[in-house]
């Protein structure tokens, strides 16, 4: 099944078909979401922090600010980690009100806050990020003398996709954009994961819900970080910038190929995907299938192209060389059927595309997904010990090629690029941005289940005549609108199986506020 398919399949199932009809029966009450617009000449909503619990009937809670009240309704600006949604809620409803029951904190991950006011009252607001950069600092917190050669690490890791997706990302580019470091680390630390999902089952990973949609994220992800290092005016100096794979498995192994200068962990990885030669298998015309499998390589092909993009390459030809192993390498980790071994001539890999021929030359892939006599074992999968696709592990990566060398600690890989001394790791930004965004991303997933239900929920009032309808149907539709904000803000991350596909729950949402007006219309006063 397709992926949009699968996401309506989905969010049908999520939000269920609840429509009011002429009647309904009753329930409680439950929460009113608000349809006014906050007036943004006065107030800024991201710069604002939560004060005030709204505790309701049910016992249902909610965090944010007291915008205004009226006779019958409060205001409120919800906030869920970095997410403000304006919400409005009948007083009938509400148990009771804390004021001023959160206290907005000086310092936030060791970055301190400065105090401003708006129109609803005293808020705090970040200094601005460059400050911190004046006087760099290392990892200690000890100032970095001048002249020292500034290293900026930037760890990904957690679930590639969700945790690294492109909004952090962009972050953390402008950070370090605001750094100036003298070098550049990227440490890779993804296992196996897409969407909460862990998984080793090459078999099922040339759908285009999964190795496709990783290729495309990696893609995203790669036009953040590739044009800004190599053109980005803002840049002083052109920082020499270096992979080092720790975990690169699933969607995050197609990103280092972007790097020409890549190091390994000496328990490093790289791979776990396979299947594009799969892609749409038993899904419309074989044309069509081969036309979608082919455009997919390229991108593959495309992304180790701009492995050019490196620090010390001596010659066009030495780049073009290294740019047609990349190439084959990267065809290796993807298609069933491509066969690839090496032999080591003079210290260099020279490659062949077919299966050894002597015992000067190892396999790097075999036809295992269409050969079933050279199919991988499990255990050798779950080991990665399979060579169905190309995994790279620390000591193969070197003998190719492919790795520049391979370190267990920052020091030591310092050392390997020819920087034994008078370097610093600078304290930055990175960490906290992907950590806030992990953080933000599973509250805006709890609180869209949340409002799921409180929309699957809503009932007509006793005594459930055409006024109480319209009230119910006016609640329905407020829910959805303020569900679809929410998934909108976080697509890019969501775990559908939680909150459906992104894609077709905002789809579904359309269709439900559609029936419900056109349920609207029809009904009529008695």
């Amino acid at each position: 099944m397709k992926v949009g398919t699968l996401g309506r399949t989905m969010a049908a199932a999520v939000l269920g078909l609840c429509v009011i009809g002429a009647s309904g029966p009753s329930r409680p009450a439950l929460a009113q979401t608000g349809d006014k617009q906050l007036d943004q000449s006065k107030l800024d909503h991201s710069k604002m922090q939560k004060r005030d619990l709204i505790i309701f009937q049910n016992g249902n809670k909610v965090e944010g600010v007291v915008l205004d009240e009226t006779e019958t309704t409060v205001r409120v600006l919800v906030i869920i980690g970095s997410l403000r949604s304006e919400a409005t809620y009948n007083k009938s409803e509400i148990l009771e009100i804390k004021r001023d029951e959160f206290k907005p904190s000086e310092k936030s991950d060791g970055e301190t806050r400065a105090g401003s006011t708006t129109d609803t009252g005293p808020v705090k607001q970040k200094k601005d990020d460059g400050a911190s950069y004046a006087n760099p600092v290392d990892v200690n917190g000890k100032p970095i003398p001048p002249g020292t050669m500034k290293v900026y690490v930037c760890t990904l890791g957690g679930e590639f996709g969700r945790d690294v997706s492109k909004t952090p990302v962009k972050e953390m580019m402008e950070d370090l954009v605001k750094a100036q470091p003298d070098v550049v680390v990227f440490r890779f630390d993804h296992t196996f994961g897409y969407q909460g999902e862990q998984t080793v089952d090459f078999d099922h990973q040339g759908s285009d819900g999964y190795v496709s949609q990783l290729l495309i994220r990696a893609m995203e992800i790669d036009t953040l970080i590739t044009p800004v290092l190599r053109n980005d005016p803002r840049l002083v100096k052109k920082p020499e910038v270096v992979a080092w794979v720790h975990r690169a498995m699933g969607g995050a192994a197609f990103l280092p190929l972007v790097f020409q200068d890549i190091y390994f962990t000496s328990d490093g990885h790289q791979g776990g995907v396979g299947g594009l030669d799969f892609l749409f298998d038993g899904v419309g015309d074989e044309v069509v299938r081969q036309k979608q499998r082919s455009l997919r390589l390229a991108w593959v092909e495309g992304m180790a192209n701009q492995g050019e993009f490196g620090n010390d390459a001596s010659s066009m030809t030495a780049e073009a060389l290294s740019n047609a192993k990349r190439r084959k390498y990267a065809k290796a980790m993807c298609w069933g059927d491509y066969v690839l071994s090496y032999r080591l001539v003079g210290g260099q890999a020279e490659l062949k595309e077919e299966m050894p021929s002597s015992p000067e030359w190892f396999i790097l892939k075999d036809d295992g997904p269409t050969n079933k006599d050279h199919a991988d074992s499990m255990q050798d999968m779950v080991r990665m010990r399979g060579n169905d696709y190309l995994t790279f592990d620390a000591k193969t990566a070197f003998d190719v090629g492919y790795s520049k060398g391979t370190a267990d600690s920052l020091e030591e890989l310092m050392n390997k690029m020819g920087h034994p001394r008078g370097w610093a790791s600078m304290r930055n930004k990175s960490g906290q941005i992907f950590r806030e965004w992990s953080k933000d991303v599973s509250k805006t997933e709890i609180e869209v289940g949340k409002l799921i239900r409180a929309y699957q929920g809503v009932a007509v009032k006793p005594p459930g005549m055409y006024e109480q309808r319209t009230e119910a149907r006016g609640r329905q539709i407020r829910y959805l609108q303020q569900i679809s904000s929410i998934v909108k803000e976080y697509a890019e991350a969501l775990n559908p199986r939680r909150v459906g596909a992104p894609e077709g729950l905002l789809d579904q949402i359309d269709v439900q506020i559609d029936r419900i007006k056109t349920q609207q219309t029809l009904d009529r006063r008695p």
